[in-house]
């Protein structure tokens, strides 16, 4: 039996005020899944299109945005738009996913 671990990463996220205290947050995201079986040989997921959530948080780790995408492997650019100043954004803040290493939170 195959077991999947996600490996994502935040590659960079840049916050840019829009005035009216609300601000245009891009982030560039590697996502990734590796496959591996009772021997421990790793197999890369090429085919995944899994669901995985994205959130910013703003002072006092407030949430301030959490939306779930589908996303196949690879590098990705999202653009989110929010109406408070963002201090971090974390792929999967909750938790949910099986990672081999936890993305933690990335400031901004």
């Amino acid at each position: 039996m195959e077991k999947g671990l996600y490996d994502n990463k935040i590659l960079s996220a840049t916050t840019t005020p829009l005035g009216r205290d609300r601000y245009k947050i891009r982030v560039e995201l590697d996502i990734r899944k590796i496959y591996y079986d009772s021997t421990g040989k790793e197999e890369p997921a090429t085919h995944m299109n899994d669901y995985i959530d994205v959130g910013v948080n703003g002072k006092e780790a407030t949430a301030l945005y959490l939306h779930r995408y589908k996303f196949p492997a690879g590098t990705h650019t999202l653009e989110i738009t929010v109406d408070s100043k963002p201090t971090a954004v974390q792929i999967d803040p909750h938790g949910y996913l099986l990672s081999a290493n936890p993305s933690p939170q990335h400031a901004l």
